[in-house]
């Protein structure tokens, strides 16, 4: 029987526990130490109305005890209504984050530029923060509620953003409410963020002020009206007791905003085509993480983005790399997306294409341009990327069996008579490995068909059910009224509707590709003059009807064309006698 003798740490493993250990604690005493007094300043709206007040956000990463907060330099620009300290504390990781933010209410004292002087707060200053405070708007001082609406600019291109902001002032506690959102006939809208919630004074009285803001984008040129936005809800009365407020209904208000009038110019002259218009765009490329190594045969991903602020990803045209002859390209689907940045619409347009080359040597990749109209200068401008020379080199050699170079034989070992020794008996082996490399292969293939018979019984299964949703899809009784009774405007979105239900997966993207999916030619000029009715001022009137009548035969159901065509066959036996006979 024999004892296990414990182990006993040496000294040079308890030297290094204690090394590993004060090294941890001296990382975490570093990071604290950074953590600590990053302090930040913001405001929650910039620009603000004379009698509106704004909100000064001081945030304090990684202390408990921020401190107070000396408000007197804020006296000088503003009037200070409160202060209020919201305090966060996370335990992620095993790591401890607290995150404090004083919130200070200020009214601005006068128009202009207010300055938010720097703060001390938990030994740290904060940066020095401009405010553009704008006159006072003319509202309705002296009611309980009342709605504003703001836009800018007032004349704006068509497909061009303009900015909505839509305000709500209410004296008294809303109980219950429902503000409608804009809605146009002939312009898309988009939501621009959250509700802002923030107070004003008007005629000497204090409001809470809702905001709720919009990007409102045009399609057809002429005059745009934004009707009334109406507020229906119910305001809280006076309640003299504790008992009267808790059983409270309210009083039932309405209020309603005045109507604006937008003009909604043509493109002008020497616009771009395709029509882009934007704030700004961007034009970038991006290839492989180590670089573009062109080589016969093997294909190299080019990634072309666009970045346009103030549209969305859909405005942004195809962006196309040119065709080079001895490499062929093959475009993906691009990706399409629309976010928010500070407030503003931005679009992005990806696009990735796989280039092959067919045979080495030296090669021009043409400029990449994309052309758009600056909203903001009002001209013309072009995003580019300036053309750039690559080398294909020719693929590899193959690492096969080796071969006789330069008219050299291999040395053969010859007997008594002229012959090879192992001639005869290699020619054999050779004959009889060939044969059943034909008969291996011959096995492959039949499996291979047999797979290829399979997929293809079980892709027209599969497709049967999509192939009869689709035929389903083509009925658009909306479409057919639009034609007939509705607007250019109405007709292309009615039109562009059923495309999307027609392709629910992969919809075109305007009036040229679908003329392109329905393979009708004569369509296209249909759906250029449609386009031109739409967007040109000065386009000559569009008769719907007549355009319905050319686009029902080819948006008709599969079946029923079907039908059509069998009943318009002449009849086999056009006399009964001559049947009976």
């Amino acid at each position: 029987m024999s004892l296990a003798r414990e182990k006993t740490p040496t000294p040079c493993s308890r030297a290094g526990r204690i090394l590993a250990v004060g090294l941890l604690a001296a990382w975490m005493a570093v990071y604290s130490l950074l953590a600590e007094g990053a302090v930040t300043a913001s405001l929650d709206r910039n620009p603000v109305r004379m009698g509106e007040s704004v909100r000064l956000i001081v945030t304090i990463e990684g202390g408990d005890n921020a401190g107070s907060l000396d408000t007197t330099p804020l006296e000088q620009d503003f009037t200070v209504l409160g202060t209020s300290t919201n305090s966060q504390i996370s335990i992620a990781g095993g790591s401890r984050r607290a995150v404090t933010r004083l919130l200070v209410d200020l009214l601005p004292r006068r128009e202009g530029i207010a300055v938010v002087p720097p703060l001390t707060i938990a030994g740290e200053m904060t940066s020095r923060i401009e405010l553009e405070v704008l006159p006072a708007a003319a509202g309705g001082p002296g009611r309980d509620v009342f709605v504003e609406v703001e836009v800018e600019p007032r004349t704006a291109y068509v497909q061009s953003p303009v900015e909505l902001a839509v305000k709500l002032y209410y004296r008294r506690p809303i109980i219950n409410g429902n503000l409608a959102d804009p809605r146009f006939d002939t312009a898309q809208v988009r939501r621009l963020g959250d509700d802002i919630h923030y107070g004003a004074r008007r005629g000497g009285i204090d409001y809470s002020v809702i905001e709720r803001r919009f990007a409102v984008l045009p399609q057809q040129s002429g005059h745009l009206r934004v009707a009334p936005i109406e507020f229906i809800g119910s305001l809280a009365d006076d309640a003299n007791s504790r008992f009267d407020r808790l059983f409270n209904r309210g009083r039932r208000v309405s209020a309603s905003s005045r109507p604006v009038e937008l003009e909604i110019k043509s493109p002008p002259p020497g616009a771009p085509d395709p029509w882009f218009p934007a704030r700004d765009v961007s034009l970038v490329e991006s290839w492989p993480d180590d670089g573009p190594a062109f080589v016969v045969g093997e294909p190299v991903t080019r990634t072309l983005r666009v970045t346009a602020a103030g549209v969305t990803g859909e405005q942004i045209p195809v962006v196309t790399a040119g065709n080079i002859e001895g490499i062929r390209h093959y475009p993906d689907k691009p990706v399409i997306e629309t976010t928010l940045e500070n407030d503003m619409l931005l679009g992005v347009r990806e696009q990735s294409i796989a280039m092959v080359p067919s045979r080495a040597g030296s090669f021009t990749l043409p400029a990449v341009e994309v052309n758009w109209w600056d909203t903001r200068e009002d001209r013309a401008r072009t995003a580019r990327l300036p053309a750039r020379t690559v080398r294909v080199e020719p693929a590899p050699a193959s690492t096969g069996a080796p071969t006789q170079t330069d008219g050299a034989a291999a040395t053969r070992r010859v007997e008594p008579g002229g012959k090879a020794a192992g001639d005869s008996d290699s020619a054999v082996g050779v004959a009889a490995s060939a044969r059943g490399w034909i008969a291996l292969a011959g096995v492959f293939a039949s499996l291979w068909l047999l797979t290829c018979v399979l997929w293809w019984r079980d892709r027209r299964r599969r497709a049967r059910p999509r192939r009869a949703r689709g035929e389903q899809a083509t009925e658009s009784p909306s479409l057919r009224k639009a034609c007939r009774h509705g607007t250019p405007g109405e007709i292309r979105a009615a039109l562009m509707a059923w495309a999307r239900t027609r392709w629910p997966d992969d919809p075109p993207r305007g009036l040229q590709e679908l003329a392109g999916r329905l393979g009708e030619e004569t369509l296209a000029a249909e759906f250029e003059q449609l386009d031109r009715a739409c967007y040109a001022a000065s386009a000559a009137p569009f008769d719907g009807a007549a355009f319905y009548r050319r686009l029902a035969p080819v948006v008709a159901p599969p079946a029923r064309r079907r039908r059509a065509r069998t009943q318009s066959l002449p009849p086999l036996y056009p006399d009964e006698s001559l049947a009976r006979r």
